[in-house]
This record gives C-alpha cells, structure tokens and sequence, in this order.
C-alpha cells in the first residue's frame, strides 16, 4: 500500500514537473517575442529619428544654398543694370534700363484662356 501511494506521488510529482516546465517554456517565449517585438520598435523608432535628423539637416542646407543662389541673383541683377547704363548710350531714347523694359514687359503676359468644359 506504501508503495502504491509513492509510486503514484512521484507519478505525480513527474507530471507536475513536466507542467511547470510547459507553462514556464510558453511563458519565455512569449516573452521573447515581447523583447523582440520591443527590440524591433525601439531600432525602427531609432531610424526614423536619424532620417528625421537627415531630412531637417538636408532641408535646411538646400534653404541656405537657395538663399545664396538668391543673393549672388540679386547681385548679378544689380551688376548688369549698373553696366548697362555705362554700356549703353546714352541718348535720349534708352535711357531707361533695358531691365526695366523686360519686367513690364513680363508683367503684361496674360494667362493662356482655358477652353475646358467647365468654363
């Protein structure tokens, strides 16, 4: 009778083990994915920031070269009105900039008529 009873305690106690460790082996691999998962989101969440650092610093550079190309414009608009009044001669038919003619002159062209069917 003893031993029936510890026979069937370490039958017990065996499949009690064998539980304990399933429960403890699906628990860690949940786990697992979880930090996974978590290394995942972290690393991604790290690359977005550094594209966002390299999108802000891109922006920014080309804004500073537009504004370069901008002044060096304004500039070189500046040099050519200036040389063309000592170019030019000086009568009394040019004496306005001939940079001044081409803007009004830009400035009266009119937009192409739409001939679309809503108009």
């Amino acid at each position: 009778m003893f031993l029936k009873y510890f026979s069937l305690s370490i039958i017990n106690l065996f499949v009690g083990i064998c539980i304990g460790l399933l429960i403890s082996y699906l628990k860690n691999k949940r786990i697992s994915k979880i930090n996974q998962s978590s290394d995942f989101f972290i690393n991604n969440e790290i690359k977005l920031h550094n594209y966002k650092n390299i999108l802000t610093y891109h922006f920014s550079h080309t804004a500073e070269l537009l504004s370069k190309i901008s002044e060096e414009y304004k500039n070189l608009y500046k040099h050519m009105s200036e040389s063309s009044k000592d170019l030019l001669f000086n009568d009394n038919e040019n004496n306005e900039s001939l940079f001044k003619n081409s803007i009004h002159k830009d400035s009266l062209i009119k937009m192409p008529r739409d001939y679309s069917d809503d108009s």
